[in-house]
């Protein structure tokens, strides 16, 4: 049987797996993702060294960010690793094949190869977590960009920076009110401060569930925002589905979501859903690309 391990770098935590060629996970770690570039870059090859007990074909490594020629470019959230080729770095430690992709065209890659896309021909994966992230897995195959292949990577589908309302906070990019601004966790948690909510240690799951008036008014501003994102990805792109992922994404009431986004879809056609591959579906993806 054929293994090869997947990593999920988060802006919060880093997840590996040992995952068969079939998709099934054999066995997967997960630790808080270090904030030094150094103290990361041994965390992974530790990580990685650890779930690799069977013979490997390769490694895939999910990073929430674009690459060029291998090299991580744009990493809003985990800026520590900017500048950083993995790959060479990984090749010191372990000699199997080693390949990097963006952590939410490797969750979309997952889910329509394996689960809540399967058989679909248009799949737009969404990531919802410390940011938003975006991947389109077309007739199987992930939709790159103009530039991808051509030396100067690709920043195809990077939709938690598309702006959807500039009168909103900035966003670890540099933009103002941005997708990612307004409905990423960390950024409902900012929007729940400034409105000067009672709770101590407020968590996205915790202000939607709240019966408390300014958590109630974030999470309807939320659904709001996240509506008008996804319907405006729906009317450019026409998936056959919108499966969702990340953290973030448990929180969400679908019916309300799917009720609201199509009063703004043309057509008034739109289905978005939960990945069915939960807390795996990166790794899973990372070790696919592998």
């Amino acid at each position: 049987m054929a293994y090869a391990v997947g990593v999920d770098i988060g802006g919060t935590k880093t997840e590996a797996a040992l995952v068969t060629g079939g998709g099934r996970v054999v066995l997967c770690c997960h630790a808080p993702t270090p904030k030094k570039r150094a103290d990361l870059l041994l965390f992974l090859a530790q990580l990685i060294a650890h779930v690799a007990i069977k013979p490997l074909t390769g490694i895939g490594i999910g990073v929430p960010g674009a690459l060029v020629q291998n090299r991580i470019v744009f990493a809003p959230n985990l800026p520590q690793l900017v500048g950083v080729h993995l790959q060479a770095f990984l090749a010191q430690w372990f000699r199997v094949p080693i390949l990097v992709e963006n952590d939410a065209d490797c969750f979309t890659l997952a889910e329509a190869k394996r689960s809540a896309g399967k058989c679909r021909r248009a799949v737009l994966g969404v990531t919802l977590g410390t940011g938003i992230g975006g991947g389109l897995v077309l007739n199987g195959k992930l939709y790159r960009g103009s530039s991808f292949g051509s030396g100067s990577g690709s920043f195809a589908m990077e939709i938690g920076h598309m702006i959807i309302d500039p009168a909103g906070i900035r966003c670890a990019c540099g933009n103002k009110g941005d997708f990612e601004s307004w409905c990423s966790g960390p950024s409902v948690m900012r929007h729940y401060r400034r409105a000067r909510g009672k709770m101590r240690s407020p968590s996205p799951e915790r202000i939607f569930r709240s019966r408390e008036r300014i958590a109630q008014r974030i999470k309807g501003q939320t659904m709001e925002k996240l509506a008008l994102g996804l319907a405006n990805l729906q009317n450019i792109l026409d998936p056959d589905v919108i499966v969702l992922g990340g953290g973030m994404s448990n929180s969400i009431p679908l019916t309300q979501l799917n009720r609201l986004a199509k009063r703004l879809a043309v057509g008034r056609r739109i289905t978005i859903v939960k990945g069915k591959l939960g807390e795996h579906a990166g790794v899973v993806g990372a070790a696919m690309v592998a």
